[in-house]
C-alpha cells in the first residue's frame, strides 16, 4: 500500500476530488481498494490533503418565510411575474397563469386586482399581459382596450 500512498501524495494537487485521484490511479495500474485504503490512512494521520477539507452541510429542515411566500403567496407570485414582462411581447392570460404555475384558489381575484391593470389589455375577447409601456402604447393606438 505504500505505492498507492505515494501516488496519492504525489498527485492529489492535480485533481479536484479523491474520486478523480483514485480513477487516475486505477488507469495507471494501481488497485482501487488499495488506493482508497491509502487515502483513509492519510486522513487518519491528519496529513493535509486539499480536497479532503470539504465541509459537510447539515440536512436542511423546514423552509424560510420567503421560500414559503414564493410558493404560496399568489400576490407575490403575480407581482414578480408581472414585473418581469418584456416590452413588445404580449402573453395571453391563460399562458401567463400557466407560466406562473398557480394552483391555489383565489388567483383570479388577485389577477383582476386594479394593481395589475397597467400590465394587461383586452383584444378580441382575450386578455393580454405585457410590459406597462407596451400595453399603454397599444391602448393609445386602439388595439387593446
Amino acid at each position: 500500500m505504500a505505492r498507492e500512498t505515494k501516488f496519492i501524495r504525489d498527485n492529489y494537487q492535480y485533481y479536484n476530488s479523491i474520486e478523480e485521484v483514485v480513477n487516475a490511479g486505477v488507469q495507471a495500474g494501481y488497485n482501487r481498494k488499495y488506493l482508497r485504503n491509502a487515502y483513509y490512512d492519510i486522513q487518519r494521520t491528519n496529513d493535509p490533503i486539499a480536497f479532503d477539507q470539504q465541509t459537510i452541510q447539515p440536512a436542511k429542515i423546514g423552509i424560510s418565510e420567503n421560500e414559503l411566500r414564493e410558493k404560496y403567496d399568489i400576490k407575490m407570485i403575480v407581482t414578480k411575474a408581472a414585473s418581469s414582462l418584456i416590452r413588445g411581447v404580449y402573453i395571453q392570460d391563460a399562458e401567463f397563469i400557466k407560466q406562473m404555475n398557480i394552483r391555489q384558489p383565489g388567483y383570479r381575484q388577485v389577477l383582476d386586482n386594479a394593481d395589475y391593470a397597467k400590465y394587461k389589455g383586452r383584444a378580441g375577447g382575450i386578455t393580454y399581459w405585457s410590459h406597462p409601456e407596451s400595453i399603454l402604447k397599444m391602448k393609445n393606438e386602439g388595439v387593446l382596450v
